[in-house]
């Protein structure tokens, strides 16, 4: 009795799992639901507030110099307002052609980012089509499409982009002499027209395949010049040549896939101002990254021009800035230098620019340590009442030196930064002995010496705009009101500012230029 209460118990255990799994798909299917109804409420909300014309600047402050990206914009746009209008979706999926570099992938990147902010809800996602195999054969059969709509709990509503879609148009063949690639064509013919994939209905979807078609430009270069006497604007004027219906089809595509394709846009090659921002673009994300301005010089602007519509496009820019930029940091943190700026002039070739009393200082260690190479009999004597970057005094007889001792330290250093940080602590030192009286040879100075101490600046600002900004940078040194420095700018073009220490009267002088005020330096200082 008790063995077959205990077997029915496990029937019934049994049963109630079997029952549990298919709750937990309604449970799922539910949460999707919801998810949909959410997602459209976005939509709905984002097509009210935002007009077409909107939505294709931001695109295109993103994707520089490529007038066909206002078709995907369309194409993007026309499907969520159908959505968003419970209109017949009418979807008109796309094949996007263009060179390596051209900005197929930066095209996704900017929608992924946007619409991120714009429709969280909605999965904007990268499929690359070289991973999906035949269905039977190990790998990924068409269910890998979908993976990412299934992610971001979407029962089809979506934009999938299919990254090197063109490696699935070309015959490959099998050993048994099969063309592999025709047959993975036939199934991707009902997902992209519309069919149910664990639960996600594809016929929501907007396909977009992207595709740089190289084999059909490397053949048509061959055909028309055969690699002799080409120019080198013919070359890429070819290479960025559109690729048409015809072309695609002769390279293996099949009818009935192509025809579920409305679209085919190309991206050619991209403009001197297009190139121009291209290259401020990437130098701003690299500063970014790196927590430094990095910027080229004239020359290193033109060379990558030159390289912008080359085969590699405006990726190899990026490539190039990003190795010398690298290269530059690196060197920067190894020798514990205080860059400001990284200027890229050549491949893997930089200059580090330092901060402006940085450099000073390093210059001034720089030439302590030369003249002490040159003369061991000279050495060089730090007046206390003198700014480190003033007139230093050269003292020929060492013992005439009152800081001999410090001096001779200076012989033990290893390098130009333990210099210069030897020289901040006896400077340190010099000044807290005066401080504290115990400095018995202090001299008695004229107000003329002394005011040859001091720093001046000169400030002024002929930019209406900007003269309360600078008012207020002088009104905090000076402690008194923005308003007052603003009626004397206004009333006398100038303000002089004057410090005790040039470290601060130069970082003060910078912080007037950046703001975009004038600022020079008294001829005595």
């Amino acid at each position: 009795m008790g063995h077959n209460e205990h077997s029915d118990n496990n029937e019934f255990s049994i049963q109630t799992n079997t029952e549990k799994d298919i709750d937990i798909e309604k449970l799922l299917g539910s949460i999707m639901l919801s998810d949909e109804i959410e997602l459209i409420d976005q939509i709905k909300s984002w097509v009210d507030r935002t007009p077409f014309i909107s939505f294709m600047r931001a695109v295109e402050s993103v994707v520089q110099g490529q007038p066909e990206v206002s078709l995907i914009v369309f194409s993007v746009y026309n499907y969520l307002y159908n959505i968003a209008k419970d209109l017949p979706l009418n979807k008109q999926s796309a094949i996007l052609a263009g060179p390596s570099g051209s900005g197929k992938t930066e095209t996704y990147r900017c929608l992924k980012r946007y619409f991120q902010k714009e429709i969280p809800k909605l999965v904007v996602d990268l499929v690359d089509m070289n991973q999906i195999t035949c269905e039977g054969f190990s790998g990924n059969n068409t269910e890998f499409l979908v993976q990412g709509l299934k992610r971001g709990r979407s029962k089809g509503i979506g934009i999938l982009f299919g990254d090197e879609f063109d490696k699935r148009i070309s015959p490959i063949y099998s050993s048994h002499g099969d063309n592999v690639n025709r047959e993975i064509q036939g199934q991707l013919l009902l997902p992209i027209e519309g069919c149910i994939i664990d639960n996600v209905d594809t016929s929501k979807t907007l396909f977009i395949c992207m595709g740089s078609f190289n084999e059909i430009r490397e053949k048509r270069n061959l055909e028309k010049h055969f690699g002799i006497g080409i120019e080198r604007t013919d070359h890429v004027k070819e290479h960025y040549a559109p690729i048409t219906k015809e072309d695609i089809i002769a390279l293996g595509a099949s009818f009935e896939l192509l025809g579920r394709f409305g679209l085919i846009v190309n991206y050619g090659p991209l403009s001197y101002d297009a190139i121009d921002r291209i290259i401020d673009m990437r130098l701003d994300e690299i500063s970014a990254s790196m927590d430094i301005k990095v910027s080229v010089n004239d020359n290193m602007r033109d060379f990558l021009h030159k390289k912008g519509n080359t085969e590699f496009g405006n990726r190899l820019i990026e490539s190039i800035l990003r190795d010398a930029a690298t290269r530059a940091k690196v060197q920067s943190l190894i020798n514990e230098i205080d860059a400001e700026e990284i200027v890229v002039i050549g491949e893997g070739k930089y200059i580090i620019k330092e901060a402006d009393h940085k450099l000073l200082r390093r210059k001034k260690a720089e030439k302590i340590q030369k003249e002490k190479v040159e003369s061991k009999n000279v050495s060089i004597k730090f007046d206390p009442f003198v700014s480190l970057f003033g007139k230093q005094s050269i003292i020929e007889n060492e013992d005439d030196n009152p800081f001999s001792d410090s001096l001779h330290e200076l012989d033990e250093v290893e390098n130009i930064d333990d210099l210069i940080r030897r020289i901040d602590e006896q400077i340190a030192a010099i000044t807290e002995t005066e401080k504290a009286g115990e400095n018995e040879d202090k001299i008695n100075k004229t107000d003329y010496e002394k005011d040859q101490e001091l720093h001046h600046v000169y400030v002024a600002c002929k930019k209406e705009d900007k003269v309360r900004n600078i008012a207020k940078l002088i009104a905090k040194k000076n402690g008194d009101t923005i308003k007052k420095n603003v009626e004397m700018l206004k009333k006398h073009k100038s303000v002089v500012v004057v410090f005790d220490d040039l470290i601060d009267a130069i970082i003060f002088k910078t912080s007037i230029l950046e703001a975009g005020g004038e600022a020079w330096f008294d001829a005595r200082t």
